[in-house]
């Protein structure tokens, strides 16, 4: 993929909710423990970061889990591409 474009995104807007439904009972600083909060979006092309930015820059929400949306339009923004030319979408996760 030598010149490829990969938008890579991270952030799990639901993932708290989850956590307290199916944990309840968990000390409330607990279920700020999640994969899924600084939701974000990272450009890159031929194997280089062109562009990568948090969420909370865009919706104002420290720490947001929001989907990646504004992250996501200004890496492409910045990157000079348009979603169609995107080759790859990855997210980031590991449990």
């Amino acid at each position: 993929m030598g010149n490829a474009a990969v938008l890579g995104f991270s952030g799990l807007s639901l993932a708290r909710g989850f956590k307290k439904r199916s944990w309840p009972g968990l000390d409330s600083r607990d279920y700020a423990i999640v994969q899924g909060a600084d939701s974000a979006a990272a450009l890159l092309i031929g194997g280089r970061v062109v562009a990568a930015a948090a969420e909370e820059r865009f919706d104002g929400v420290k720490h947001s889990s929001s989907f990646p949306v504004g992250a996501s339009q200004f890496a492409l923004e910045t990157g000079g591409i348009k979603a169609s030319q995107i080759d790859l979408v990855a997210h980031s996760f590991s449990f």
